[in-house]
């Protein structure tokens, strides 16, 4: 039982404290996340709106509406990523901002 009660206790709980820096990590990995969907996102709604551009442009396949829907939701994806972005930058400071994407800190 003493074994027991002294290996759990060492254990580390999710979103404890880094021991070296003293910052919690579970912020970042969920912010980190969050700009890595929203970059996602953001390629998909470009890459839709430029497909119905084409079409629009091309034979009229795609209505009027379509080609504002799409460009409207590519916009939607920039605010997001932009977001995104500021918040690292006030949260976290210009170092980590300025961090590949993927490379906040794993548990």
């Amino acid at each position: 039982m003493e074994y027991r009660r002294r290996s759990s206790s060492r254990r580390r709980a999710t979103g404890s404290r880094d021991d070296r820096t003293g910052a919690r990590p579970g912020p970042l990995i969920q912010l980190d996340a969050d700009l890595a969907a929203a970059s996602a996102s953001l390629a998909a709604s470009r890459a839709e709106a430029s497909r119905t551009r084409q079409l629009y442009a091309q034979d009229r396949t795609a209505s009027a509406r379509a080609l504002e829907m799409a460009e409207a939701q590519a916009q939607a994806d920039l605010q997001r990523v932009n977001g995104a972005q500021r918040r690292l930058l006030l949260e976290w400071g210009d170092a980590v901002a300025r961090l590949p994407a993927g490379a906040a800190p794993r548990c």
